[in-house]
């Protein structure tokens, strides 16, 4: 999942808040960056933060949308729903995403 030395160094040295503002304050920079907020999510994944994993899988699920990337929203919604499996907005939204690619 990591490709980055650097990162992998911060998050064994216990370091996960200089992280999350690093990546969050690049992702100020260009709200836009799928790459950049695919990588918050591994990164949330990895310290397991659901709140903010689940903000940013439906940030990027909007954002992936809005930018044609219907993969990357479904595989976000997907995510969703299996973290909040009782959220019904995640399986309509997804299902809205499936009748919209047929």
């Amino acid at each position: 999942m990591w490709d980055d030395k650097c990162l992998q160094i911060l998050v064994s040295e216990q370091k996960p808040q200089q992280i999350a503002s690093l990546l969050e304050s690049c992702l100020n920079q260009d709200p836009h960056h799928l790459p950049t907020i695919k990588r918050l999510v591994d990164f949330y994944v990895l310290i397991n933060d659901e709140a903010n994993l689940k903000r940013l899988l439906q940030f990027l699920a909007t954002e992936a949308r809005s930018q044609g990337l219907l993969e990357d929203a479904k595989t976000a919604l997907k995510q969703l729903t299996s973290l909040d499996p009782k959220n019904r907005s995640y399986l309509i939204q997804l299902q809205d995403l499936d009748r919209y690619q047929l």
